[in-house]
């Protein structure tokens, strides 16, 4: 290379961590940084090779072993093939060529993996296990998602989810959540805008001015506590089991349980409630309740015949992790997938996040369900009325606001923001006289409080 394309190339160079040369020259989207060659751009780090190791052979790649993409240390460079640099780096199929054991913690050996014709390859066990469970189930059986489907859940249950989010919104309180559902519907049945429709864009430093009303959530809260008043009373004629039944009763407080999920389904139209185990927590099966917008359920004659639960796990910025717990009559599947906002990932094995590494000590041979040993369904669903007025015919029930009165609720926001406002606007026009200012000192002014009763 020409000298004065080498004082050009380092002038752009710092010193960065782990002995890094970080360039901070232009760098593409891809994050690699870049400078034109006699006229032709070409990415820093070849450049960088080229300079001090020489040609880059025909057919071969640079990796680099710091894996900083910014990085143009001859030292931290290496030519390898395309395939070793892809499997070096973090992509899909870069951990799956990685991977040790299948998804259900059985290791890829000679003995029990089948390689495809693609390459891919398959634990002959998880393939065995799913053939019995097919056997068993009619020739039947529908698994935990694929990987690399598209996020969130299937399109049909769009619009289901679409009325949550307008109910969870009220029920919450949350200004932003209101703000949200309401942009793009700024214009309430009787022609007036909506409080919360109307586009306002919220200055550093200012306050925002419009009030809500926590009537919707009251609404929700006095209707579970009608509905539970008094805690259920579980009887057996048996006195043993009388005795468990008490000992569960206690130990996992059912009644707040129930009372939590009834105010649930009050403001969300249902709820769902699960028994699940998790033997590292407690060696007896666990009551919670799940929010409907985090449940794909499957609907036979009006009745629920499986669901799977799914809810995201403490993640990076690029990559989302979602543990997904399907019920099923007679188990429950636990899978983890690694992926993103707007798809399911790759599917991995429970070890690979501390959230739900300890669930793998609970699962069964198969390696990724839980055999619950009665051929019902460990999973309710609680709807919180029924008809759906605004779906009929469906099997989703109503949320206490789905009279609807959401417009109601606008009104009484509208009118209580108005009234504050008119209040801070008077007093803002407040004709003082000087009796009433109160003396800070030479040269500190006065004020008057407005709080204050004359």
């Amino acid at each position: 290379m020409r000298p004065e394309l080498t004082d050009r190339f380092l002038a752009k160079i710092v010193d960065g961590p782990l002995g890094c040369w970080d360039w901070t020259g232009h760098v593409k989207p891809n994050g690699d940084g870049q400078l034109k060659v006699n006229g032709h751009p070409q990415y820093a780090h070849r450049a960088a090779y080229t300079l001090t190791r020489g040609p880059i052979p025909e057919g071969l790649v640079i990796d680099h072993l710091c894996r900083r993409r910014l990085c143009a240390n001859p030292d931290h460079l290496e030519v390898v093939s395309h395939r070793t640099n892809v499997l070096r780096g973090v992509s899909p199929a870069a951990r799956r060529a990685r991977q040790t054991h299948c998804v259900r913690g059985h290791r890829f050996d000679t003995s029990t993996t089948y390689i495809a014709p693609n390459g891919t390859r398959h634990c002959r066990r998880c393939t065995a296990a799913r053939a019995r469970t097919r056997r068993r189930r009619g020739g039947c059986t529908v698994p935990l998602p694929d990987s690399g489907v598209a996020w969130p859940p299937p399109p049909q249950l769009a619009r289901h989810y679409a009325e949550i989010k307008v109910d969870d919104a009220w029920y919450s309180g949350d200004h932003d959540k209101l703000a949200t559902v309401y942009r793009d519907n700024p214009v309430r049945h009787d022609g007036r805008r909506r409080l919360w429709g109307r586009d306002r864009q919220q200055h550093t430093g200012t306050r925002e001015q419009r009030l809500h009303i926590p009537l919707p959530g009251d609404i929700a809260g006095a209707s579970a506590d009608l509905l539970f008043s008094e805690p259920p009373t579980l009887t057996a004629t048996d006195t043993a089991t009388q005795d468990r039944l008490d000992e569960l009763a206690e130990s996992d407080g059912i009644a707040n349980t129930l009372l939590e999920a009834a105010e649930v389904a009050a403001a969300l139209g249902s709820v769902y409630l699960r028994v699940t185990w998790d033997r590292s927590l407690a060696d007896r099966p666990l009551l919670t309740s799940v929010h409907p917008d985090a449940a794909v359920p499957e609907f036979r004659w009006g009745h629920l015949s499986a669901v799977t639960f799914w809810h995201e796990l403490p993640s990076t910025s690029a990559i989302v992790w979602r543990h997904l717990e399907r019920h099923e009559p007679g188990r429950v599947l636990h899978g983890l997938y690694q992926g993103s906002a707007d798809s399911l990932g790759v599917r991995v094995p429970l070890a690979e996040h501390t959230e739900v590494a300890d669930l793998a000590a609970s699962l069964g041979p198969d390696g990724d369900a839980i055999e619950t040993g009665i051929e019902q369904l460990t999973a309710a669903y609680c709807p919180n009325i029924r008809p759906n007025r605004r779906n009929l015919g469906s099997v989703f029930g109503r949320s206490d606001y789905g009279t609807p009165i959401y417009d109601l609720f606008d009104v009484l926001d509208t009118t209580w923001t108005s009234w504050i406002r008119d209040l801070r606007l008077a007093r803002a026009r407040l004709l003082v006289p000087d009796g009433y200012l109160r003396d800070h000192g030479a040269g500190r002014g006065a004020s008057f409080d407005e709080d204050r009763e004359i």
